[in-house]
């Protein structure tokens, strides 16, 4: 008798311990389904900041993906410090010649988290499921993507944008 409760113990403890495994693993996939989902709207509002700042969608209202709804922040910093090694500064010493400007680099952050998930529930900026994504870049470089460019110089406030980062360097109507 006393064995066969020791052997009910015992598979008891095993079921326990492969039912708490199996439900981290299922919470650990859905938070790291979420996770990659906050980077994949971070990239795609870089994009959008990128081809289009006038055009970046509402801070305060939640944008749906893949049936929940996310919020975002975003950072501008018109200085950017890059710490060179020899190579790097060759390398820009010798494009300055007709390449990127140091002095006209900026960067963009942008911070991405799970505001309401498929049941409703809302989470704080905090402990929600988010992700961040800086990006240095050009803000004069036209070629990135033949579409932005095209759009920035028919646009009639991108133009003007364009003209007044060469005039004097900013973006000052």
């Amino acid at each position: 008798m006393l064995e066969v409760v020791a052997a009910v113990a015992i598979l008891a403890i095993i079921t326990a311990t492969v039912a708490v495994g199996l439900n981290y693993m299922v919470a650990r996939n859905a938070r790291e389904r979420r996770q990659l989902a906050a980077m994949e709207m971070a990239n795609r509002l870089v994009l959008m900041y990128m081809d289009d700042k006038n055009a970046m969608p509402s801070r305060t209202t939640p944008l749906p993906y893949a049936g929940e709804e996310y919020m975002y922040s975003m950072y501008e910093d018109k200085r950017v410090e890059l710490r060179d090694s020899p190579t790097v500064a060759a390398a820009l010493r010798a494009a300055t010649r007709g390449g990127i400007s140091r002095d006209r680099l900026e960067v963009v952050r942008i911070r991405v988290w799970l505001h309401k998930d498929l049941q409703g529930r809302e989470y704080a900026p905090d402990t929600a499921p988010s992700a961040t994504l800086a990006r240095i870049y050009d803000p004069l470089n036209l070629t990135r993507n033949p579409d932005s460019g095209a759009n920035t110089i028919y646009n009639e406030q991108g133009l003007r944008d364009v003209v007044n980062r060469v005039l004097n360097g900013s973006t000052n109507q």
